[in-house]
């Protein structure tokens, strides 16, 4: 079973500051990297790491060039002619899932219009698949930080480029067979497209039979998936390699599946992987624990704003909230436990900075004191500029909920984490390469 599926974020500038607005995602960020170096969040495919190399074999002549508009670097001109044949092929069973931009596409396949950047994503250096995969294809050594192949994008290339028949598609000096042909069709296109400022190929065309045939995020064959399954094991990206070893169990993934939360499934991970990553779990459990009860009072402050007549929320009004009051008592042992655990962790400065916030915190009213002001310190600091609180503060001090963050429901008691911890990227990798590289390697 997979999580309900929707189309990759692609914001607006967020103005607001409606990210984060207590400022604890850094660190859980952090903690995330320290089980999990290399992955985010928004990593779902990783077929996405062959289609980098393919799009930097591919656009290697051009690669310092931009678009007629100044802007637009060949390799993001690949992905539109990526996203829109994927755009064109029915998706029956879920195969074409968590592909960043095909939404985008799909509107302009039904619009007849090229794909260009006014059609594309917003961000799309961000939000493309080169701004999602990048991290991890440079902690792979797939590419380099300019996009370029590295040694183990080479090696990931030429497994490709023979399991599929393309042989000499990697090789400019080759002119012979299936894979010289697609690659110089596709590089042709892309060339047209900087000149034109638009997708210059639509519908059926060779370069589009290689993203369809041999590119598609479910196309992998047994020996590229091993390829990539051995870049995630890397030795020197642990606790990643157990992480995804561990997960890759039928038992765990059947697990995962039913529950969707990253919290249990880290507590059934205690008795089965080392001392050290268990420590790690136990500092994210910890900080998760300290993060629960500040994201629900904050929600709180912004139900009772939000159900209030006229508006207005004071310390009192925390005070007598019992809910408030029973969370405000637990602040002091859940700072301590989080500090002992998270001593000599990557996080343990930054999150002595989070916990003096509410050292002092005994009574709700107390409680909404520290948070405001923690609150309306991490707005001030997020740039360029600063961002505004979510509340209005009035004369007498009460609090007036902002439109943008009110709440009509009110808050259901917190269980799970906050933060996302990278596992439900796992658990997809895992899927995509599983039925692949099941009795490969001993380390499977």
């Amino acid at each position: 079973m997979l999580i309900p599926y929707r189309s990759e974020s692609d914001p607006e500038v967020q103005g607001e500051g409606s990210i984060d607005p207590l400022g604890l995602a850094t660190v859980a960020d952090h903690l995330a990297d320290w089980i999990m170096p290399g992955i985010t969040a928004r990593m779902w495919r990783p077929r996405f790491l062959t289609a980098m190399v393919v799009a930097s074999t591919v656009v290697q002549p051009l690669q310092e060039a931009l678009a007629k508009d100044g802007i637009t670097p060949a390799w993001l001109i690949f992905e539109w002619h990526y996203v829109e044949p994927m755009a064109r092929r029915e998706d029956k069973d879920g195969n074409l899932r968590r592909i960043p931009g095909i939404e985008k596409a799909r509107q302009s396949v039904r619009d007849k219009i090229p794909m260009n950047p006014d059609r594309y994503l917003k961000t799309p250096k961000v939000f493309g698949f080169h701004g999602v995969y990048k991290r991890l294809a440079v902690h792979t050594s797939v590419v380099d930080s300019h996009l370029c192949p590295s040694e183990n994008g080479a090696r990931l290339l030429k497994t490709w480029e023979r399991e599929q028949g393309l042989s000499g598609f990697s090789d400019w000096d080759c002119d012979e067979g299936l894979g010289p042909k697609l690659r110089r069709s596709f590089f042709e296109a892309i060339k047209h497209s900087m000149e034109s400022g638009q997708s210059e190929k639509r519908g059926p065309w060779s370069g589009a039979s290689l993203i369809v045939n041999h590119l598609a995020p479910d196309g992998m064959g047994k020996q590229e998936a091993q390829c990539l399954w051995e870049l995630l094991l890397d030795s020197q990206a642990e606790p990643r390699s157990e992480i995804f070893k561990t997960l890759r169990d039928v038992e765990l993934l059947s697990l995962f599946s039913d529950c969707r939360s990253e919290r249990k499934l880290l507590r059934e991970f205690n008795s089965r992987v080392s001392n050290e990553l268990r420590r790690r779990i136990s500092a994210i459990e910890a900080y998760e624990a300290f993060c629960r009860p500040l994201q629900e009072v904050m929600d709180r402050l912004r139900y009772l704003s939000t159900i209030r007549r006229p508006a207005l929320v004071q310390d009192r009004d925390l005070e007598a909230d019992e809910r408030t009051s029973e969370l405000a008592a637990k602040i002091q042992q859940s700072v301590d436990h989080a500090r002992e655990s998270l001593n000599g962790s990557p996080v343990e400065d930054e999150f002595e900075k989070l916990g003096r916030s509410f050292d002092e915190v005994r009574t709700g009213a107390e409680l909404f004191h520290a948070l405001w002001d923690h609150h309306v310190k991490i707005q001030g600091g997020k740039p360029p500029e600063g961002k505004r609180p979510w509340f209005e503060e009035m004369g007498d001090g009460g609090l007036i909920v902002r439109p943008p963050y009110r709440m009509d429901e009110e808050p259901e008691p917190r269980e799970e984490y906050v933060h996302p911890y990278r596992l439900f990227a796992a658990e997809s990798f895992i899927r995509d390469l599983r039925p692949l590289t099941d009795g490969k390697t001993e380390e499977n």
